[in-house]
């Protein structure tokens, strides 16, 4: 039956009827959800949708591609390897500078966190979207969605950070000073903490510096030895703020057996930090060691959800 529906779309196509081969889709989707045949549904919008970009009718694709999510949620597909594949074939067919592009990532991340293990979801999903993001130019865009992917995601994380710097000394004709440049990654650092995600944070910070210090090479003093379980030697840097990001990794990869050492290295290094940057360093205080903020604190994650997700209705 599907590839006789298939052969009277393609002719619907054709011909350039292309609101009668929509609904001729839906009423065959509908058909094969009420039979319980939910793969079948979704190899026909998959199938759909290509055939309408091919088209050039975006807009129709899209909502071939928002009917497999919603299928997905009210059926409880889970997101595995096969459904994460399927949708991000979908998600490709579209230019990622376009409004189809972004109204597509926020029913998939919504999808994923519905019917995910990830309340903020899926993060090879959040990877895929950042990377692209990353290739078009759009790197505000690509640094939202690497924030919440996987360890991988926060190296890439880390080499746009370090774009960023490059720009700077090009634009500037010169070199930046080393506390300027390595200013950019202690956010970073202290947000992945802050949600318990040190191997991102190592990821994004030992990135950063290794590019840091070919850009700017003054930026590394000495190599010190040490007895710490996770490395054999910590680099001691002529940017104070990445010694402060180095020890407070240190820490937290200890967890609350070094809740004394991460307040000492707070004081020491932090005579007077910004709003952002202390509400930061209580939310790690209180996620990794146990220390219990002095006052109510936001979700910084489902912050940021809330952001990708543009006031979506739920």
């Amino acid at each position: 039956m599907t590839d006789r529906v298939l052969t009277k779309l393609k002719v619907a196509l054709e011909d350039g009827d292309f609101y009668g081969a929509h609904q001729m889709y839906l009423t065959v989707v509908n058909r094969y959800v009420k039979g319980k045949r939910i793969a079948d549904a979704v190899a026909l919008l998959t199938s759909g949708a290509v055939l309408l970009c091919e088209h050039k009718q975006f807009g129709s694709a899209l909502d071939m591609a928002t009917v497999v999510t919603k299928t997905w949620e009210d059926n409880a597909v889970p997101v595995d390897d096969t459904t994460l594949a399927t949708f991000i074939d979908l998600l490709n067919l579209f230019n990622p500078a376009s409004k189809e592009y972004s109204e597509l990532v926020k029913v998939g991340i919504r999808w994923s966190s519905k019917c995910g293990n990830f309340a903020t979801g899926e993060p090879a999903l959040h990877h895929h979207i950042g990377i692209t993001y990353s290739n078009a130019g759009r790197e505000q865009e690509a640094i939202r969605h690497l924030m919440l992917g996987t360890p991988e995601s926060a190296t890439s994380h880390g080499v746009l950070l370090l774009r960023a710097v490059s720009r700077a000394v090009d634009q500037n004709g010169d070199r930046v000073s080393p506390s300027a440049a390595a200013s950019v990654v202690l956010a970073p650092v202290l947000q992945y903490l802050s949600s318990v995600r040190i191997a991102h944070a190592v990821a994004i910070f030992d990135t950063f510096t290794k590019g840091l210090a070919v850009l700017e090479p003054e930026v590394v003093s000495a190599s010190l030895p040490t007895s710490a379980a996770t490395t054999n030697a910590v680099t001691v840097y002529n940017a104070p703020v990445l010694n402060f990001a180095q020890i407070v990794i240190l820490c937290a990869q200890r967890g609350e057996a070094a809740a004394g050492g991460y307040k000492a290295v707070c004081q020491q290094y932090l005579t007077n930090p910004d709003p952002a940057t202390q509400e930061l360093i209580e939310r790690v205080g209180q996620a990794v060691f146990n220390i219990q903020a002095p006052r109510p604190q936001g979700n910084m994650l489902q912050d940021l959800m809330s952001s990708l997700l543009g006031g979506m209705q739920q």
